[in-house]
Parts: structure tokens; sequence; C-alpha cells
């Protein structure tokens, strides 16, 4: 392969991992507007924070570009520690982030629902619906069942639209 097709194979790496970033951005702020206005269903697919760790190609851009031009010595001698410690750190923020953002939706009233639309087999996650407990107003009983009740409700409400 010759030295400009690396090159351009390495900037497109650089542009899907933009993408793929601002994906995970997009859909972290799409799902906090959506619990500060209330919506009946938020969508979420748990999933998605793990395309963060394509984060760890501008790693790569800044070691090629320390390496190319002479400059930050100490980003090259530290190449190696800095690309695992990145990985890690993505690693940790793709676990944790789901945690607190269905924590959140918990808190604000939603319940778990699976999405019955979507079947992902490349997510790690799961693909979820939260239901706002108000959506549908009815029992007010314990909250497993309370729970288990507004997802059936919102299960054949999704039938009766098809």
């Amino acid at each position: 392969m010759s030295n400009t097709a690396k090159l351009w194979a390495f900037i497109a790496f650089n542009v899907i991992a933009v993408m793929a970033v601002g994906y995970v951005v997009y859909d972290l702020i799409t799902v906090n507007s959506a619990i500060e206005n209330l919506k009946p269903t938020v969508r979420y697919v748990t999933g998605t924070s793990y395309m963060l760790l394509m984060s760890v190609f501008f790693l790569f851009s800044a070691i090629e570009y320390a390496g190319a031009k002479n400059k930050l010595l100490w980003v090259r001698s530290y190449s190696n520690q800095l690309v695992i410690g990145w990985f890690i750190a993505t690693l940790i923020l793709a676990y944790f982030i789901p945690v607190v953002m269905q924590s959140r939706l918990e808190k604000a009233g939603y319940v778990a629902c699976d999405n019955p639309q979507v079947i992902s087999r490349v997510s790690r996650g799961k693909s979820l619906i939260f239901v706002h407990e108000n959506a549908f107003s009815g029992l007010h009983q314990d909250t497993n069942v309370q729970a288990e009740s507004v997802c059936k409700r919102f299960a054949e409400s999704m039938a009766r639209q098809k």
C-alpha cells in the first residue's frame, strides 16, 4: 500500500471516529432533553456509548503528528502508555454512561421496557424504550407490578398502531 493510500485511510478512520463520537454526544443530548421535557417515551440504546472507543484515533493522529514533525518528543516516548490509558478511560466511560443515564431516567419517573422493534446484533447493550409511568395512567401499586403494567400497556399500544 502506498503512503498516500495509507494517509487517506488514516484520515477516513478519523472522520468516522468524529462521526461516531458526535453521534454519542448527540444521543446523550437528545435523551437529556427528553428527560427535561418529560416526553412520554424515550428511546435509548445502552451500547451506543461504546462508539467512544473510536476516539482512540484522535490520539493516534496526535502521536503521528508529533512523530512526523519531531515535536512534543514526550508524546512519542509515552505513546504506548497514552494509548492504553486513553483506551481504558473510554472503556470506563462507555460502561458508566448508560448506568448514569438509566438512573437519571428512572429518577425522572421512566420505566425501562424492551424495544420490540429493534434487535441489535452489533451493539453490546440493550435497545430500550423508557416509558414515563404517567404516560399510561392507572395502577398505583407496587413498583415492579407498575413497571410491568406500564410496559404491557405500552406494548399493547404499539401493537394497535400497526
